[in-house]
């Protein structure tokens, strides 16, 4: 069975990509993407790479002057990588940099692309690191949703404030209809050049009325249960040609999703390091975050050392999102990888140290059940005959 060290980005990239001028504009380059639902396309110019456009960047320009701006004013650099990289060094790379393709240059000539959809194709192979883990022990648990009759503003809002590039689309008794995605909503955008003089104003309001249901996309990877392995998973995702499995109960209501940066996150947790990582977000005093890492080792070295073997990184978000008069709203995110796949925890409160507390102690049971069925469904395979170490 390969390791992800085994795989390197010679073996993953893709050579045969699609690429745009750098004198193309901005609408050119919207249709492109969303006819092929690309989220990044290279330029190139006479043999030479020009850069990336994302739909970051169609998404902040769209309302300026679609018409007048050329790709290349928006372009950005992409990280560049070797072609002996391994996925442990390519995941941590497209992870930390924030970008979503990786490129692979001789001199300026663009050789080779990696993608997110690129670099998760391998884990369908069962990698060794993701042997024996299951949807359930990766998907996140906390679902954000929104309602089919809610507007494309309130989708929008709800997708930048909790940093999400997709949220599934309910109807009133909370069955699964539907997803928005980033590039749904850029769908839906009017470039400038299509407004009347005077108008703009009149298309924006309209645009942010226009329900959840006129925007979402019904082509969805569905699974009742989270039981299915991760290989399956994303054998599973590349055949109905998504980046998400969103996991349904027998009502169809929304439980759990999967993402590929779930993946590429957990891929990129194997750089080897003698001590655990910890990043923590969203704090700026330094009273706080020195009394929040407190609670973070002493847990660490509490009963969670006595339930892992080694967990490998800790991420926390803290994000204020209300207020009451002085009083601020605290959300706290935290994802916890280890042997037993990612582990998420989300709680939120008026006070930053006892969301933290409730966080920890929520910590230590999520990781106690799951080891728990962790063994389970090991004793079960050896009972099989079907354990693989």
């Amino acid at each position: 069975m390969k390791s992800l060290k085994d795989i390197s980005a010679k073996e993953i990239m893709n050579k045969d990509f699609e690429s745009a001028s750098p004198e193309d504009k901005l609408t050119k380059i919207k249709s492109k993407m969303e006819r092929n639902k690309f989220r990044e396309i290279p330029l190139v110019e006479d043999n030479e790479f020009k850069g990336i456009i994302s739909y970051r960047e169609i998404n902040k320009n769209l309302q300026k002057d679609p018409t007048n701006i050329k790709a290349k004013k928006m372009a950005h650099q992409p990280p560049q990588v070797t072609k002996n990289d391994n996925m442990i060094e390519l995941a941590g790379l497209m992870r930390d940099s924030g970008k979503e393709t990786l490129v692979h240059l001789q001199g300026n000539r663009l050789i080779g692309v990696i993608s997110k959809k690129d670099l998760i194709e391998p884990v369908k192979n069962s990698l060794k690191e993701f042997h024996n883990l299951r949807v359930k022990d990766m998907m996140n648990k906390e679902v954000e949703r929104i309602k089919e009759t809610e507007k494309h503003g309130k989708a929008k809002k709800l997708m930048e404030d909790k940093n999400l590039s997709r949220v599934p689309v309910v109807d009133k008794k909370d069955r699964i209809m539907g997803i928005i995605t980033t590039m749904d909503l850029i769908r839906t955008m009017v470039p400038k050049e299509q407004m009347r003089k005077g108008d703009k104003k009149g298309n924006k309001e309209s645009m942010n009325n226009i329900p959840a249901r006129e925007i979402m996309d019904t082509n969805m990877t569905l699974l009742k249960g989270g039981e299915l392995p991760i290989a399956k998973a994303v054998k599973k995702m590349k055949q109905q040609g998504t980046q998400e499995l969103i996991v349904i109960d027998k009502e169809e209501k929304p439980v759990g999703v999967l993402t590929s940066d779930d993946l590429i996150d957990y891929m990129a947790t194997f750089k080897e390091s003698e001590e655990l990582m910890v990043n923590l977000v969203g704090i700026e005093q330094e009273g706080q975050k020195e009394l929040i890492y407190e609670k973070v080792e002493q847990a660490l070295k509490g009963k969670i050392s006595k339930i892992l073997n080694r967990p490998r990184e800790l991420k926390i978000h803290v994000k204020e999102f209300q207020k009451n008069g002085r009083n601020k709203r605290y959300s706290v995110n935290l994802s916890l990888y280890s042997e037993l796949g990612t582990t998420i925890i989300q709680k939120e409160g008026w006070k930053l140290l006892d969301v933290m507390d409730k966080v920890i102690d929520s910590l230590k049971q999520k990781l106690t059940t799951q080891k728990q069925k962790r063994r389970d469904r090991i004793r079960e395979q050896w009972k099989k005959g079907t354990y693989s170490g």
